[in-house]
């Protein structure tokens, strides 16, 4: 059995708070009445960024050239189309201003809407947004259009450290692990929700639903939200970025379990030299592996300096046995 080949096309315009997306409200099973990128299969022998143009103008009205796409990450994920094993080369367009659209094909509807208003996509439409808005954080990625800087995106950083995690769901946890870091870190705090290699993938969040859940709580303590990883569909341990950033933004957020683990991450001896501060929360975990943990980070690298937070009320909560309730 081979897939079938599909293209979405993300379509962005305007800048900060009033950058909108391109959607249109599907008039067909599956997620009838949803909202989605535009898109759909690509013919026979059809070349896919033609395809994208095509549906683009078929559902929407709306006609670009192919110098506008900008092609994102490959989807062909299990489970990602109801119908079947589908492929999808997705492409992100970026316009000034908002154009005239109008809706046809299988489309009931096409509108732009903010970023801020979205809440969830059909598919795993929410990821390839997810994927889209995270090209334009130039601390993780270079960007491959530099005219507009989309909602939620910093223009700025300054010496960043990053709180990684799944964050589902959120809790008080989460939250007190954000306030305590800003007690002692003097810089911007950054939350990266991503995919742990180590917990199995069950859950169908949208995943742009999930990011914007994410940074409101983030938003509130002061801190920004990454969404270029949620936008992926594979794992993606933090050895394998974290020591890409600047030296001065190689700071980590983690939790006293989260450091019992430490030496048997992938690649543990290469992220912990990477690291100028590592800040531990405190968490319910193994004494004896956590003190381990940090004998092993004061023999592995000595630039790193360890600092560990104050006790909060939340040290029990857990993400997976959250979910598991």
């Amino acid at each position: 059995m081979l897939p079938s080949l599909t293209v979405d096309t993300v379509v962005l315009a305007g800048t900060g708070a009033e950058t909108s997306v391109l959607l249109i409200q599907r008039a067909r099973d599956p997620f009838r009445h949803h909202f989605a990128l535009p898109g759909g299969f690509v013919d026979p022998h059809e070349v896919p960024i033609q395809a994208a143009l095509r549906e683009l103008r078929e559902e929407t009205g709306l006609t670009l050239h192919e110098s506008h796409l900008v092609p994102l990450t490959l989807r062909g994920a299990k489970g990602r189309d109801p119908r079947g094993w589908t492929v999808s080369q997705p492409y992100l367009a970026v316009l000034k201003d908002v154009l005239p659209i109008y809706a046809g094909d299988d489309a009931a509807s096409a509108e732009w809407r903010t970023l801020s208003e979205i809440e969830e996509l059909a598919f795993d439409h929410g990821s390839i947004l997810c994927d889209a808005v995270g090209r334009f954080w130039p601390i993780f990625q270079k960007s491959p259009i530099q005219t507009i800087r989309p909602w939620s995106v910093p223009r700025k950083l300054t010496r960043m450290a990053i709180y990684g995690g799944t964050f589902n769901p959120w809790h008080a946890g989460h939250s007190a692990c954000i306030e305590l870091a800003a007690t002692t870190h003097n810089g911007d705090l950054v939350v990266v929700p991503d995919r742990s290699p180590f917990k199995a993938n069950d859950d169908d969040t949208c995943a742009w639903k999930h990011y914007r859940q994410c940074q409101q709580h983030a938003h509130e303590l002061g801190a920004w939200t990454f969404p270029g990883f949620l936008g992926l569909e594979q794992p993606n341990p933090t050895c394998g970025w974290f020591p890409k950033l600047p030296p001065r933004h190689r700071s980590l957020v983690i939790g006293a379990d989260s450091l019992a683990s430490l030496p048997r991450w992938w690649h543990a001896a290469k992220l912990i030299k990477s690291i100028r501060h590592l800040y531990v929360v405190p968490r319910e975990a193994d004494m004896d592996a956590t003190s381990n943990a940090q004998l092993w980070v004061h023999a592995t690298s000595r630039r790193t300096q360890l600092h560990w937070l104050p006790h909060h009320p939340y040290e029990g909560l857990s993400s997976t046995a959250l979910r598991q309730a």
